[in-house]
């Protein structure tokens, strides 16, 4: 079984990340592969293939004790109910697929399921980590304590990264150290 963590994923988001993530199961699905959906949303009809955990309060002030490093990601407390409920249900030989379009969030409940039941992660990365310095430049100007301790432990602990560019690959080999296997997939 195949555990999907996104932030979006049509038709729940009409965007163009929450499309990319539909055709990812999609293509998943096409190749014999079993795959759950995990969403920070509240699911209002029965589908078997989705689960969603509801984010409850303010994404704004989320942010805000992301950005002064209270929190790791605005995510937090949803990565924590998520998990909760998950870490009873993810099984060893299960695989977690944690996407992100640059917030850490999915990323961060991948590595605490791998390390609580011991399956598999796989980090793929639509973007780079926001706020987070590549090649020596911080991704947005905005004040945010520096991410790079906490990006660099969620990211050391997957098995598997993909990124959607190679210049992002390149950096993340450096920065992880070339034992850590590190690919690039346009979509």
């Amino acid at each position: 079984m195949v555990y999907f963590l996104t932030r979006s994923l049509y038709p729940y988001d009409r965007t163009g990340g929450g499309l990319a993530r539909y055709n990812q199961i999609q293509n998943f699905e096409s190749n014999g592969i079993q795959v759950i959906a995990v969403l920070p949303k509240k699911i209002q009809k029965n589908d078997v293939r989705v689960l969603g955990y509801p984010f409850n309060g303010s994404i704004k002030f989320n942010m805000i004790l992301q950005r002064v490093g209270i929190y790791e990601d605005y995510l937090d407390p949803w990565v924590d109910s998520a998990f909760a409920s998950l870490s009873l249900i993810v099984k060893k030989t299960d695989v977690i697929v944690a996407t992100s379009g640059g917030e850490l969030g999915m990323l961060k409940l991948a590595m605490k399921l791998k390390t609580k039941v011991g399956c598999k992660y796989i980090a793929n990365l639509h973007d780079p980590i926001d706020y987070s310095i590549i090649n020596a430049k911080k991704i947005d100007r905005k004040f945010h304590v520096s991410r790079e301790i906490n990006v660099k432990k969620i990211l050391s602990s997957a098995d598997f990264i993909v990124t959607s560019s190679e210049k992002y690959k390149k950096h993340l080999s450096g920065f992880l150290g070339k034992t850590k296997c590190v690919v690039n997939a346009y979509f």
